[in-house]
């Protein structure tokens, strides 16, 4: 069969709605421009940004039928012809984000802030699939010391908490940090980071089966953020200040709670809104209390490769709540919208 005609195995989405909407379906196999490697995908993560994608919340018709999936490890399978430093059969990690690659900020390292740049699976097709193809510049070289499934737990979460908190946020030993949602893949990411660097870490789980886990991978408080009056809380543990960082994700619900438990001249790091995009806060206790808000958006190949260093070195390892076979992701997706999970959801091929 000729390879323009050769079909893979993927869950692509047709329009919008619930989780049903994924389909497992035969798609045409991928083929690769002279730059661009084939990767047979072995194990591709869940992020919030596949669920807000299928329901619409990102609109994407024009991108339709469409595979989701940015965090993706895989053996490489077939490379292009201009590519000479990935070799066929190499265990593969992918960063990524998509960059032009050529313009200023690209050029300075920075290619998270340029004006082109998109995540796989956003739009373009991702790693819900047996295949993907990718640019060779976002292929990182694995030393195969763990699964492909913990692998691909870590692009996204890795570099995203690595350009929050210490790229952008330069989080210090000895400061405090609050951090949302300490079972999602960013949050047990970042306690684990947070940790590292030496500062106290406050976070929060909705579920109390939650609160052994999240103090197991080095919070020091766990706080539940339906039921507890988390400033307050915040306050009586850091004798009145409030805390030197807030990390928040999650957006419209929580982040007046946010800014209510930062001290004065605190920083609001922020690179989501999982609960929403739309917040109303009071414009004046931001600025006397002369908070900083500093805004992330992904992060570079070079924060990618830092964090797996530690990963390597077992300093901060990616949590996997659960496995499942790549035609259940709708059930994957079922499980991260009632936030049942505590980790990353891994689908495999």
């Amino acid at each position: 069969m000729s390879l323009m005609f050769a079909k893979l195995k993927a869950i692509v989405y047709y329009k919008h709605g619930d989780a049903k909407k994924l389909v497992y379906a035969e798609r045409p196999k991928p083929v690769i421009a002279p730059n661009e490697v084939l990767v047979r995908i072995k194990a591709c993560a869940l992020n919030r940004l596949d669920i807000l994608s299928r329901k619409g919340i990102f609109k994407i018709e024009e991108y339709m039928p469409h595979i989701l999936g940015s965090d993706i490890s895989g053996i490489v399978n077939d490379v292009g012809s201009n590519v000479k430093d990935i070799k066929i059969g190499s265990n593969v990690m992918v960063y990524p984000y998509l960059y032009c690659g050529k313009c200023f900020q690209c050029s300075s390292g920075n290619e998270n802030h340029c004006s082109s740049v998109k995540i796989i699976g956003s739009k373009i097709d991702g790693g819900y699939a047996e295949y993907v193809k990718i640019p060779e510049r976002n292929i990182i070289s694995l030393s195969g010391k763990f699964s492909f499934e913990q692998y691909a737990a870590m692009p996204v979460d890795l570099t995203t908490v690595w350009n929050s908190l210490m790229t952008r946020g330069k989080l210090k030993m000895n400061e405090s940090i609050l951090i949302w949602a300490a079972g999602s893949g960013a949050g047990t990411i970042a306690i684990q980071l947070a940790k590292l660097i030496g500062a106290k870490v406050f976070t929060t789980v909705g579920l109390t089966n939650k609160i052994k886990r999240a103090q197991q991978i080095g919070a020091d408080l766990v706080l539940n953020h339906y039921k507890d009056n988390i400033p307050s809380i915040i306050q009586e543990h850091t004798d009145g200040k409030g805390v030197d960082v807030v990390l928040d994700f999650t957006g419209a619900s929580t982040w007046q709670r946010s800014i209510d438990s930062l001290r004065v001249g605190g920083r609001l790091l922020c690179f989501g809104g999982t609960s929403g995009y739309n917040v109303d806060f009071n414009i004046r206790q931001f600025y006397t209390k002369q908070l900083t808000l500093i805004g992330t958006y992904g992060g570079t190949k070079s924060d990618l490769i830092q964090a797996l260093s530690l990963a390597e070195q077992e300093k901060m390892l990616p949590v996997i709540d659960s496995i499942l076979p790549l035609k259940d992701a709708w059930k994957a997706h079922e499980k991260m919208e009632k936030s049942k999970h505590f980790g990353k959801i891994v689908l495999t091929p």
